[in-house]
């Protein structure tokens, strides 16, 4: 055995080094926008939920007291024509919540946007770099 094939040489080790540190750091920057990304998809949702709760509530309760109302207000002669009508607006109305609902929530069809769209530049920048 010659001094030659006892291990790699110090110019060898040098661009793999400097490959290493910087496949660390590119890791390194994608796990913190993945949390990022993370953290607002978290408060966002938290956001439609409360909205979504607080809406619930108060259009039930405002329903039902508008609806007993105009029932009582109605009672003598057209009570069943405004039950008809009253049950006929709180199923538009519910239909209209969920249209809102599913319109808000493809607002963002992709969570992880950010962080697929640089995973792809660095591959691009691989690709044209080999």
């Amino acid at each position: 055995m010659t001094g030659q094939d006892a291990g790699p040489t110090p110019g060898r080790i040098g661009p793999l080094r400097d490959l290493l540190g910087a496949a660390l750091g590119l890791l390194g920057a994608h796990v913190e926008l993945l949390g990022l990304e993370l953290q607002e998809e978290k408060e966002r949702l938290r956001e439609l939920l409360l909205l979504a709760v607080l809406a619930c509530a108060g259009l039930t309760l405002g329903l039902l007291l508008a609806s007993a109302f105009l029932v009582l207000l109605f009672w003598d002669s057209y009570r069943l024509t405004v039950l008809g009508a009253l049950t006929l607006g709180a199923l538009g109305l519910g239909a209209w919540a969920i249209a809102g609902l599913r319109r808000r929530l493809a607002e963002h069809p992709n969570t992880f946007a950010a962080s697929v769209a640089e995973l792809e530049k660095d591959r691009a920048h691989l690709r044209h770099k080999a």
